[in-house]
């Protein structure tokens, strides 16, 4: 659902700071185009290494492997076990964890640790290999260029990376921490994932690092999941030190009825842009866009894929303005789907699956 949220997210830009007398410090009301660009472009890059994304589209493929290696039965093989199934339904995270065991943790199956996993071209899924390299508490799997229209491992399959996995916590509070290097060996791309809460409402904790060199980045995110109401929430924060810059996203998700209540910051300095608001992917929204804690801009979506943009008087964005929230809209689409794709490659360390 949340990835069909193209050019619906939002920006947030600048802290409010207090002058020496005590009183607020005027904010500048304007977008800042030039400098908001150069934010944008800067943070994406920390996240959006060829690695990253591998690991983003493989998540899934990475979780079903680890689970049909613990003797469960994947999607991928139903459907390949009998004609009558001719749809591969999508689980919610609501839905996993109802259909969840209520067993102690499973950890990563012992005939996987240690060993690596590869992508099988014939049968289009990872398949553990006698190659080495994995650690011997955790498992290893190769990361590929990415197909961008099938999601999947382009081929012929080019390597770029691996990514490592490995358990801890206890029964109670499990946890995974995950690594994506490069090539040549260098994290490009860590975090660990802390599972708890209660049988009703259970809850993940993250926090990692992504990039490399002077504008590296942190960040962390928390999912709490309400299996009485059906509701996910989401906040998910990142960092770049160098730049002091800061986003931060609060999202409430209704997974039946599609409904999204959104709130972004992104800040730097005495810049702050941001938005909030309600949207349905069917029936669509509206959200509102401050700048300096002042209107900027309205977003109205119709439900249909379209999109309008406008100031406070209903009038255009300039050129400008227009491109440069485009390119904000890019990053927080990205930014509305990282709570699945952190937690889809870790599900069997952290006990979910099964």
């Amino acid at each position: 659902m949340l990835a069909s949220l193209r050019s619906r997210a939002f920006l947030a830009l600048t802290v409010i700071t207090l002058a020496a007398c005590g009183e607020e410090t005027a904010l500048p009301t304007d977008l800042s185009t030039a400098e908001a660009t150069e934010d944008i472009e800067i943070t994406q890059a920390q996240f959006e290494t060829p690695q990253t994304t591998a690991l983003v589209d493989l998540g899934t493929s990475i979780d079903d492997a680890l689970f049909a290696a613990g003797g469960g039965a994947t999607l991928a093989s139903v459907v390949a076990a009998g004609p009558a199934v001719t749809t591969v339904p999508s689980r919610t995270l609501v839905e996993r964890f109802e259909e969840a065991s209520t067993s102690p943790m499973s950890a990563l199956p012992a005939t996987t640790l240690g060993k690596t996993f590869e992508w099988d071209v014939v049968d289009d899924r990872y398949e553990m290999t006698a190659r080495t390299g994995a650690p011997q508490d955790g498992v290893r799997f190769i990361l590929y260029t990415i197909n961008p229209l099938t999601a999947e491992p382009a081929e012929p399959l080019v390597e770029v990376g691996s990514v490592t996995i490995t358990q801890g916590g206890t029964e109670s509070s499990p946890s995974a921490t995950l690594t994506v290097r490069n090539t040549a060996g260098t994290s490009v791309f860590s975090y660990t994932a802390v599972r708890s809460g209660t049988a009703s409402v259970p809850a993940f904790n993250i926090s990692g690092n992504a990039g490399t060199g002077p504008n590296a980045a942190t960040f962390s995110l928390s999912v709490g999941v309400n299996l009485i109401s059906q509701n996910i929430t989401a906040d998910w924060r990142t960092t770049i030190p160098a730049r002091s810059l800061t986003t931060r996203t609060t999202l409430g998700i209704n997974p039946n009825t599609g409904a999204v209540t959104l709130r972004g910051i992104m800040q730097r300095g005495l810049r702050r842009v941001e938005l909030s608001g309600t949207f349905n992917s069917t029936f669509g929204g509206q959200l509102t866009v401050e700048v300096g804690n002042k209107l900027f801009a309205r977003i109205v979506m119709d439900g249909e894929g379209g999109v309008a943009i406008t100031n406070p008087e209903g009038q255009p964005l300039t050129p400008e303005e227009e491109a440069t929230l485009e390119l904000i809209f890019d990053w927080f689409e990205a930014s509305l789907t990282w709570y699945s794709a952190l937690l889809d490659p870790v599900y069997v360390a952290l006990g979910v699956d099964q």
